[in-house]
């Protein structure tokens, strides 16, 4: 199995106090066997940051396929 991972944040301010959040995730895993399945999962997450808590919505793709 080969993995692929990307982890992308990007967190603005949009007040002293009050910030966005976004985050993008790919985890990709590519079989060496040909009778395993490949495996993908996006987790993309948006919300506001106040201090070191995080708040939003998100939401989870996950796909198994054949080579």
């Amino acid at each position: 199995m080969i993995d692929y991972y990307l982890l992308s944040r990007f967190e603005p301010s949009l007040t002293d106090k009050l910030g966005l959040f976004v985050q993008a995730e790919f985890v990709n895993g590519f079989t060496t066997d040909t009778e395993k399945k490949n495996t993908f999962v996006q987790r993309i997450r948006i919300g506001l940051k106040t201090m070191s808590w995080q708040y939003g919505i998100g939401s989870d793709f996950t796909e198994s396929e054949n080579d």
